[in-house]
């Protein structure tokens, strides 16, 4: 049940906000790397320095092109190939582990951005290891399935609010927000979010009566 709809602003307001949050670590790399570069007095240190700057650079990447897939507003397919890549890029610092199950298939761009951003909340919800999991069963009717199998998952309170419409605790947070705009994506596309907490996992499903 809804008990608070953001005005756009806010929502976007948020949205940028989680967004500089997370390119501020890799641009933080990126300038250590060039710092050690151009300090005279360390020597022999440019191959790791660039080391450093190369690994900012990689994750820089990641973040952007999620960011570019998940919050996008193109209304073009995107294969589950390229979706995959994405994720995959996301999961190399991350403690859990990714099993993507979906076959490859082009996804509608509303479908798209609901399977990246339960992926990525997901992966929050396993902070502490375990294996997350995507798939697309088809029956009884189609959905997306994000499960983050590990006893010690559990949503974040703010990404739980967020996906049941709920207000945000205090001060609007990045993780509300973009619960607040995958839950946005799956109404405007007539379909709807679930996300529970079990003893043995965390699983997010999106039902899509119009398919993916």
């Amino acid at each position: 049940m809804c008990d608070f709809e953001p005005t756009a602003d806010v929502l976007a307001s948020r949205l940028v906000a989680r967004l500089c949050h997370d390119i501020s670590g890799p641009l933080s790399a990126l300038q250590v790397g060039v710092d050690l570069i151009l300090d005279p007095q360390v020597v022999d240190e440019n191959a790791a320095a660039l080391a450093v700057i190369a690994d900012g650079l990689r994750r820089l990447k990641a973040t952007l092109e999620f960011a570019r897939v998940a919050f996008g507003a193109s209304d073009c397919a995107i294969g589950s190939d390229l979706l995959k890549a994405i994720a995959q890029s996301l999961f190399v610092d991350a403690r859990p582990t990714l099993e993507w199950k979906i076959q490859p298939v082009m996804l509608r761009a509303p479908v798209a951005r609901i399977v990246l951003n339960l992926t990525q909340m997901a992966a929050e919800a396993a902070s502490r290891g375990g294996i997350v999991s995507v798939t697309t069963p088809i029956e009884p009717a189609p959905l997306i399935v994000v499960e983050a199998a590990d006893g010690r998952a559990r949503i974040h309170e703010e990404t739980q609010r967020g996906l049941t419409g709920m207000s945000s605790f205090g001060e609007p947070g990045g993780r509300w927000a973009q619960a607040v705009f995958v839950r946005s994506q799956a109404a405007r596309d007539g379909g709807w979010l679930t996300a529970e907490n079990t003893p043995r996992s965390v699983v997010f499903a999106a039902h899509l009566p119009r398919g993916v």
